[in-house]
């Protein structure tokens, strides 16, 4: 809008002057755009601040001025090249000139903005280009033309950018319930929703034993979940401890105490989740005092491996449907192969009526625990308990795996109701390591019943080895192999308890061996054997306290 002067008056800049008849002066006249183009001019700015012009309102250009809605802007471009429109339309860019837009795509990165004069590179406060997702799709940006760019003055910090900083207080309280594995939560204020991404902290009463739910203010029990497992592990709730808890629509997800303080029982129905098992519990430790079991179910397994730094604490225990048989319990007829079958068959069937747990395997497998099909690894000293391993009943070729069930090597077990039948080559066995087996048996083994190699040490206690088809025990290359209480060897196809190649036998006390093919009792190749008095045996090979079979020894006492 340009000056207009008085009417008549050539000088563009001329004053009005008033008129004063006292003088004889008169006053300036005003022509029609003195007036029309300062009512014109406030009309416009009341009309593009969209508001309908009103006479009965005589402060619309000063509500217009505040709304800022003639800098109010919708893209209308694409993602990273946004597009607006101006009323009245833009011809050139101003510095300071600013715009309030909404954004219609979210950017993947560097932007550029069109107002009507050209397109323009947006930038952030540093001079930097958006990162992707700084210019959300819906969200308003505030731009200010620099003489060169537009500039964000209220960068979000969205994408790469710093972001912002929101401080919430998180509702607290302490867990009511009195039964484990059940957190009861009311807070006060009453939370009277959850939902996806709420957070809460409560100070637990109950030290949890398994999956656990908690109930928020009476909405119905949900799950907590431990953070990069599943469901909750006995202990990972303690009495005191106060958890934070995220939910994520379905369940609560919390971090886990790392400590298993207590005696607990978790129990498995196959080996999938035997397996998952183990990988969380690698996440614990448990203290010295403490002993988790892993109660196998009924069923039929497959082979597994076990670790876990505090394996000596662990007892992974089968289903029994009678009570644990005993040496009297099994056949053994004879040493021969049709006397061996015949007691295998039978043996298998009154094993079966025994052992609700069978862990089977077929002799192409793999061994996973070092030569072991069913192993531990790693540190400690692991139970296995009362579960029944089976073969597939026929020859394996020497060297396809060595045992069916023991340490790897340099590692530790103890069997403890295990027996072992119908393995293609050794059932127990252990290389460099230790291994103890009590009330445990192998019957109608193709290889040695009980195998103790390179410099391991392996202790029998009322045990039995029965119709194998090689030596009922072995010990062999610097290996110790130890009988007790009872423990019977009788009717293997080659020698009751044999050492070979620097190894050692003792046999301590009320041992039983007889009735085996070749001898009862064989030393060879610089081994040695000592036989407490009180021992069962008829044939062996040197004759007691002699020297022979290559500087070998068998004392009795």
């Amino acid at each position: 809008m340009k000056y207009v002067q008085p009417y008549g008056i050539d000088d563009v800049n001329a004053p009005y002057i008033n008129g004063d008849p006292s003088i004889g002066r008169m006053g300036s006249i005003p022509p029609a755009a003195a007036f029309e183009h300062p009512m014109r001019e406030l009309v416009a700015v009341i009309e593009n601040s969209q508001m309908p012009a009103d006479e009965g309102d005589l402060e619309q250009v000063a509500k217009g001025v505040r709304s800022q809605r003639m800098n109010y802007v919708e893209d209308t471009g694409s993602v990273n090249a946004l597009s607006v429109a101006l009323d009245p339309p833009l011809t050139a860019y101003s510095i300071g000139l600013p715009l309030r837009v909404k954004v219609h795509a979210t950017n993947t990165g560097a932007a550029t903005i069109d107002a009507g004069a050209g397109s323009r590179a947006i930038k952030k406060p540093t001079g930097a280009a958006p990162a992707a997702g700084d210019l959300p799709a819906g969200g308003l940006v505030e731009l200010v033309y620099d003489g060169t760019n537009f500039q964000m003055i209220n960068f979000g910090g969205a994408g790469g950018g710093p972001g912002d900083a929101f401080y919430i207080n998180i509702p607290y309280t302490v867990d009511s319930s009195v039964t484990r594995n059940l957190v009861t939560a009311n807070f006060s204020p009453a939370i009277t929703e959850i939902h996806a991404g709420s957070i809460i902290m409560v100070k637990m009463a109950n030290t949890n034993n398994g999956p656990t739910n908690i109930n928020v203010n009476g909405l119905g029990n949900k799950p907590i979940y431990a953070l990069g497992a599943a469901a909750l592990l006995p202990n990972d709730i303690v009495a005191g401890d106060v958890c934070l808890l995220c939910y994520d629509g379905t369940r609560w997800w919390t971090t886990p105490n790392t400590i298993i303080l207590e005696n607990v029982t978790i129990n498995v129905a196959n080996t999938t989740d035997l397996n998952s098992l183990f990988a969380a519990l690698g996440r614990k430790r448990i203290t010295p005092t403490a002993v988790v079991t892993i109660k196998l179910a009924s069923g039929v397994y497959t082979p597994f491996i076990t670790y876990h730094l505090n394996a000596d604490r662990i007892v992974v225990e089968g289903t029994m449907l009678a009570a644990l048989p005993v040496t009297t319990d099994f056949a053994r007829t004879g040493n021969s192969s049709g006397a061996r079958a015949s007691d295998s068959a039978n043996n298998i069937a009154m094993l079966r009526s025994r052992y609700g747990t069978e862990i089977q395997f077929n002799n192409a497998a793999v061994p996973i625990a070092g030569e072991m099909i069913i192993g531990h690894v790693g540190p400690g000293r692991i139970t296995i308990k009362n579960v029944l391993v089976t073969g597939q009943n026929v020859y394996a070729s020497a060297g396809a795996f060595f045992g069916a069930i023991g340490p790897a090597h340099g590692c530790n077990m103890l069997c403890d109701g295990v027996a072992v039948w119908g393995s293609g080559w050794n059932a127990f066995a252990v290389s460099q390591g230790n291994l103890d087996c009590i009330r445990c048996f192998a019957s109608g083994n193709h290889g040695v019943g009980f195998m103790s190699y390179g410099g391991s040490r392996m202790s029998l206690y009322y045990s039995g080895s029965f119709g194998n088809a090689q030596d009922g025990c072995q010990a062999g290359v610097g290996a110790m192999l130890y009988l007790y209480n009872d423990t019977i060897c009788q009717m293997n196809a080659w020698t009751g308890v044999f050492a070979w190649q620097g190894s050692t036998f003792l046999l301590k006390t009320t041992n039983t061996v007889t009735g085996n093919a070749l001898f009862d009792l064989q030393s060879s190749d610089i081994s040695a054997g000592s036989v407490n008095a009180g021992n069962v045996y008829s044939t062996a090979s040197p004759a007691p306290n002699v020297v022979g079979n290559f500087s070998s020894l068998i004392r009795q006492f």
